[in-house]
């Protein structure tokens, strides 16, 4: 499951463990695996949309009953609270789809507006990187509106692609690719 560990120290022991075992240590991004997710990845190496210069990725569900026993409102269980538990996925589509590019400068806003639990319950982040990407991900479970809003969409010189329902809600999950063929979108 994501996060690999809660600190440093944690993700040793995992790195540590898999190196003396010889086996391999996944950690369980499962939008990796999705085929819309395969197949956009495919847009992005085959350079069908150009060069990818920003990602745009939101996962805001509305906020129902708060559990506050529960472990994701925990920080000392969770290590955080809803980038860490809905963000990191987002974070790590985006960064495998743009091939990895090296991060240059992050900025981060979060939000602390249910006063019974411990962590964030929003959070907006923004990701330089050296090539050129910029990444936004806007995260949260606070949020007055329709049930849930998944989606990432990557823009590049040629085309964009997006993904929607990410998480597994109800709404089933979409590709759509846009890119101007024979003078027309």
């Amino acid at each position: 499951e994501k996060p690999l560990g809660l600190s440093p120290e944690d993700v040793a022991e995992v790195i540590a463990v898999q190196q003396a075992s010889g086996r391999v240590v996944v950690v369980g991004m499962n939008n990796r695996y999705r085929d819309d997710s395969i197949l956009l990845k495919r847009f992005i190496e085959e350079g069908t949309l150009g060069k990818i210069f920003f990602a745009r990725a939101t996962w805001l569900r509305r906020r129902e009953r708060v559990r506050p026993a529960e472990w994701q409102y925990q920080r000392e269980m969770s290590g955080g609270g809803v980038f860490m538990d809905l963000g990191i996925q987002l974070l790590d589509l985006s960064l495998w789809l743009a091939g990895y590019p090296e991060p240059e400068r992050a900025t981060a806003t979060y939000y602390h507006h249910t006063p019974e639990i411990e962590v964030e319950d929003s959070a907006i982040v923004m990701l330089g990187c050296v090539d050129g990407l910029t990444t936004t991900i806007d995260v949260s479970w606070r949020f007055l509106m329709e049930p849930e809003e998944q989606s990432l969409a990557v823009f590049g010189t040629d085309g964009s692609g997006i993904l929607t329902s990410l998480g597994g809600g109800a709404a089933q999950p979409q590709l759509r690719v846009f890119r101007r063929e024979h003078g027309s979108l």
